[in-house]
């Protein structure tokens, strides 16, 4: 347990031209999915509304962000006749 843990956040962007931009930097979660509803839950994450230039705020290490959350400590290693992916 860590004494300042990760912020879950849900970054979405105020001017509606730059969604896509947030979406591929970021990842996105379909409102009311299942899934959007799991990560919010069970992660404690938060939509939050940001505006485009404060993109850079986003990135700060203590932020866990859709993208971030599926890509952490994805690792391939050799495991017999074939290569496997395995998240640590």
């Amino acid at each position: 347990m860590q004494r300042h843990g990760l912020e879950v956040v849900l970054p979405v962007c105020k001017d509606r031209r730059y969604s896509l931009l947030f979406a591929a930097m970021f990842g996105a979660l379909p409102a009311g999915s299942e899934v959007a509803d799991i990560y919010e839950k069970a992660l404690g994450g938060k939509r939050k509304e940001y505006m485009p230039l404060d993109y850079t705020q986003i990135f700060n290490e203590r932020n866990l962000f859709p993208l971030r959350a599926t890509r952490h400590k994805l690792e391939t290693r050799r495991n017999s006749y074939s290569w496997d992916s395995h998240l640590f």
